[in-house]
């Protein structure tokens, strides 16, 4: 549990590990839409549930995760 604990609340994240994550995020991401079938499925969501929050991937959108900022992150993760 002293371990659990202390990935949680103590969270170390070096800007380049920060940098190499993001890429293989958006790398994944564009990887989905190399199957036909999740590609239909999340236009699908999309057009379906527009303008809310189901009509969003799960795995996010490669265009926001490629420009997100470290510090943005650890505000979130400091403040929930």
């Amino acid at each position: 549990i002293d371990i659990y604990s202390d990935m949680l609340l103590r969270v170390t994240l070096p800007e380049d590990d920060f940098k190499r994550e993001r890429n293989v995020i958006v790398q994944e991401i564009n990887q989905i839409y190399d199957e036909p079938e999740q590609f239909l499925y999340d236009e699908f969501q999309k057009h379906l549930y527009a303008g809310q929050l189901y009509g969003r991937p799960i795995i996010g959108d490669a265009a926001e995760i490629a420009v997100m900022e470290r510090a943005k992150l650890t505000r979130y993760i400091d403040t929930h």
